[in-house]
């Protein structure tokens, strides 16, 4: 039986691809990595990893023919949720996600604009997380992804009014506990074309970035 079945991870994943993709010209999740689209490499990691479940919110005028053939591979490990108002922003995405998920264990919060997910983090990640906590990995002092909140965190902002709240700010009521990793390849944001054809340049090699000469810390904050 595969690693990834033996060994499940008590948390959730949610991947947030349901902006425009106005600075990228063209759908972000479905930019080509190889042989898979970005959201599908990403939706391969998580399962890999051996998260729960995995939920992808995704912009609803992404969800066309056109875009069939990938969707139907994402949805073989994932749950598509479509955002249908993606002028409410991040936040709405986020609650789409939690709505989705439920509220029965800690979740991870990955951007698609964010191309590397590093399974031994993610472990890290989870051993780390106390009740009531965050847990966001830095590099050189530099917050990158995922993101991994408690229960008791997904409740209170599944409580807060509308949805013009921004994340990093309503997480500032919560206890933060860093993972200090020295891999940059969790650092990559894809933000425009030249983002995307200087990562696909790049020779990025997902190992664990928890042993041999990439220690790690924990802070507790």
């Amino acid at each position: 039986m595969p690693e990834r079945i033996q060994n499940r991870m008590q948390a959730n994943a949610a991947i947030l691809a349901g902006g425009r993709s106005s600075r990228m010209n063209v759908p972000k999740p479905f930019l080509s990595l190889g042989e898979q689209t970005l959201c599908e490499s990403l939706v391969s990691s998580f399962s890999e990893a051996g998260v729960q479940k995995i939920v992808v919110v995704l912009n609803a005028a992404m969800v066309t023919e056109e875009h069939q053939t990938p969707l139907q591979r994402i949805e073989r490990s994932a749950n598509v949720v479509a955002n249908h108002h993606p002028e409410r922003g991040r936040a709405h995405s986020i609650r789409l996600a939690f709505n989705s998920l439920g509220k029965e264990l800690p979740a991870f919060l990955h951007n698609v604009d964010n191309p590397v997910v590093v399974p031994q983090l993610l472990r890290a990640m989870c051993a780390a997380l106390e009740p009531g906590a965050f847990v966001v990995p830095v590099c050189d002092g530099v917050n990158a992804h995922p993101v991994l909140v408690s229960q008791e965190v997904i409740n209170a902002l599944m409580g807060l009014p509308g949805d013009d709240w921004i994340l990093r700010e309503a997480l500032r009521a919560f206890r933060r506990i860093e993972i200090n990793v020295t891999d940059h390849g969790i650092k990559w944001n894809l933000n425009t074309p030249e983002d995307y054809e200087a990562f696909r340049h790049q020779t990025i090699v997902k190992e664990d970035v928890l042993s041999g000469n990439r220690p790690h810390t924990v802070v507790r904050r």
